[in-house]
């Protein structure tokens, strides 16, 4: 495939966590990137988790610098050290994953072209008034110094314009873009396993637990269901703890290899996902290129994600009647892997969706 630019591109990831799915994303764009001949492209992550993360040693131009959100001191000379790498590359274009206010002084401070993947339109339940007020105007900064906005989703992006309603319509369409986060490319490249003949768990739940992605909802619901005899078994994958399970729900708490996620996840029925606030996410993705289909809220960017018997199911967010009168007739609900596998290389493929970027930010 040939195409009409040529450009330097710096990607820019300042998670502190190694095993995110976020820093996962992030290496499949740079490691699309550093295939194409019309493409120089760079990459700036933490400290932490370049030494943490294995994939990354095997990239192209990464600069790991020192950076902890929580220490304040080291958070502005790590934005300080970013802008030094950034002068010197010289890049065409920079892309920074997240809004937190670090980040916004990139936004300020960076003379150059620079825009943003804003992961979250509001802050979740949960998140102090303060901390939300922090990350709502670090964002309304970010609008206002960047290039572009890319949101994962065109729910996502309804809702950021929703909270900041004062900027005229035209201005934010000018200014917004929709970017569909593809499967992470650590997934694509194995080779994935036939379904088990028989599954062990209805439902299967993985990532951190976190109060907006609504485990406490889903429990409750699973409990309702037990006292009317309905017994769902749950699987969770998460290395933080959830303490008194009921027995119907089996926790996993170790680090899971990406082959061996996908082995538990082919172990369920389906993956749920009761998300009570809406954020960019690849658990669709990853559900499906692994052949099982996916129960999520139509929260953020699973609204957009999934097509209802097709690669899942749908129900309202924060709706426990919804959701448990979905989990209660779930033997009525049918997939096809292989059709959802077709479905995910159809409309997640890494390498369409990381050129697609690439060709939004080289827009003049």
């Amino acid at each position: 495939m040939v195409y009409s630019f040529k450009s330097k591109i710096v990607i820019l990831c300042l998670t502190e966590i190694p095993t995110s799915g976020l820093i996962d994303h992030v290496i499949s764009l740079a490691s699309v990137y550093n295939k194409q001949s019309n493409i120089d492209s760079y990459l700036i992550v933490s400290k932490i988790t370049y030494e943490s993360n294995p994939y990354l040693s095997d990239l192209d131009n990464v600069y790991p610098i020192s950076y902890s959100k929580l220490n304040f001191t080291n958070s502005l000379n790590g934005i300080k050290t970013c802008l030094q790498i950034l002068n010197r590359i010289n890049a065409d274009h920079v892309f920074v994953y997240g809004e937190n206010p670090y980040h916004a002084l990139l936004s300020v401070f960076y003379k150059g072209s620079i825009s943003f993947n804003i992961l979250d339109p509001l802050m979740h339940s949960g998140t102090s008034k303060i901390q939300g007020l922090a990350y709502y105007f670090s964002k309304l900064i970010i609008i206002l110094r960047s290039k572009y906005i890319f949101l994962a989703s065109p729910n996502l992006l309804l809702q950021l314009k929703k909270a900041y309603f004062f900027f005229s319509s035209k201005y934010l369409d000018n200014k917004f873009r929709y970017f569909k986060y593809g499967n992470c490319i650590q997934f694509e490249n194995l080779v994935i396993p036939n379904q088990p003949s028989e599954k062990k768990y209805d439902l299967c739940y993985f990532g951190r637990i976190e109060f907006y992605k609504g485990i406490d909802f889903l429990l409750d619901v699973l409990n309702e269901l037990k006292a009317e005899d309905r017994i769902l078994r749950l699987l969770i994958i998460s290395k933080q703890l959830i303490p008194d399970l009921p027995s119907n729900c089996i926790q996993i708490k170790d680090y899971l290899s990406h082959e061996d996620l996908i082995r538990h996840i082919q172990s369920s029925r389906f993956v749920i996902m009761p998300y009570l606030d809406a954020t960019g996410s690849n658990a669709v993705q990853i559900s499906n290129i692994s052949g099982v289909p996916i129960i999520a809220s139509d929260a953020g960017c699973f609204h957009d994600y999934i097509v209802s018997n097709v690669n899942g199911l749908l129900f309202e967010a924060r709706s426990k009647e919804k959701l448990k009168n979905l989990l209660s007739d779930l033997d009525k609900y049918h997939f096809n892997s292989s059709d959802i596998i077709k479905y995910n290389k159809d409309n997640f493929s890494c390498d369409v969706t990381a050129i697609d970027l690439a060709c939004f930010l080289t827009e003049a």
